[in-house]
């Protein structure tokens, strides 16, 4: 949970929104006759006391880093817009670099079956629905299938076939065949590895003993 869901959750629970979402700031004089007298509106006074209690808090929630960008704020809401302006930001550059990974990212060396590659599709996936930018399962499943490489393009096509024919396949069947695919390319280039060995292990056992005595 990042800072604005704690700090928001507690917000809700104790009904104070009002203080740093949209604030209605009482009139701090009800008058002219009261700003020149110095008869501040009781209402006000009231806000002001809550809203400083619910800007200390809001301070001591604070790193020292943050701190620095909201020395010129006097009330919560200040803060609150300061620091949700400033998460905006970087959320904004961590989803167009989370983004730009996911359009980018290939299989390469990365094992299928150890969840190397589909598991940091899902990461990514589950990242960017976590900052409000949600991933759709065919955003998912182009991501899946544009990374893997040529030795799959007989899978990635019968895929396609099931997809252009609005066949029911989810994010979760896709991962199955390939894994399944997987590991028949991982039994084939075994097979071709014991190959050899079994023919010269067959040539050694069938040749001719030749007796070297005269």
């Amino acid at each position: 949970m990042n800072w604005h869901q704690q700090v928001n959750a507690v917000l809700r629970a104790h009904q104070l929104e009002k203080y740093v979402v949209n604030p209605v700031v009482p009139l701090k004089y009800l008058s002219e006759e009261d700003h020149a007298a110095g008869t501040i509106n009781p209402e006000f006074t009231n806000w002001d006391r809550q809203d400083a209690l619910i800007m200390s808090w809001l301070l001591s929630t604070l790193s020292d880093s943050i701190l620095s960008r909201v020395v010129t704020c006097c009330h919560s809401f200040q803060v609150w817009n300061a620091i949700c302006s400033h998460f905006h930001g970087l959320t904004r550059a961590r989803t167009m670099q989370l983004r730009l990974e996911l359009r980018t990212i290939k299989k390469g060396n990365k094992s299928c079956s150890e969840y190397e590659y589909l598991q940091r599709i899902q990461q990514l996936c589950d990242t960017l629905t976590a900052t409000g930018d949600a991933i759709s399962n065919c955003e998912q499943t182009d991501a899946i299938l544009g990374g893997l490489p040529p030795e799959y393009e007989a899978l990635i096509s019968t895929i396609m076939a099931f997809l252009t024919r609005d066949a029911d396949v989810s994010v979760l069947d896709i991962e199955t065949m390939i894994l399944a695919h997987e590991a028949r390319l991982e039994q084939h280039k075994q097979t071709a590895l014991q190959e050899p060995l079994t023919l010269n292990l067959a040539e050694s056992t069938s040749a001719p003993h030749i007796d070297s005595q005269c």
